[in-house]
């Protein structure tokens, strides 16, 4: 029952379904499961996705972690990343 990432083919599994991501979605799920169990803050997400220094709107992260946290649902995984309103995101551990 755990959801993996497959740093190859940048696709989450679980059970027997696959997932695939955008590279922003992809570096979000690795950022998150490389620190699985603790908060990564908002910031440190935004410094990783968006390293070339373009002005990015504060709810472009928002966006995308929510497109995740669906596609997840749609794979009947509820939950799997928790928001800290206005400071960061984390998943459970596995």
């Amino acid at each position: 029952g755990e959801v993996s990432l497959n740093l190859a083919d940048a696709a989450l599994h679980y059970q027997e379904q696959q997932l695939e991501l955008t590279k922003n979605e992809f570096k979000i799920m690795k950022m998150l499961m490389e620190n699985a169990g603790s908060l990564v803050s908002r910031d440190r997400l935004i410094a990783r996705l968006w390293d070339d220094g373009d002005f990015i709107d504060d709810n472009t992260l928002t966006v995308n972690v929510t497109l995740i946290s669906n596609k997840l649902k749609s794979m009947g995984v509820e939950y799997f990343i928790q928001k800290k309103k206005g400071i960061g995101y984390k998943v459970k551990e596995c």
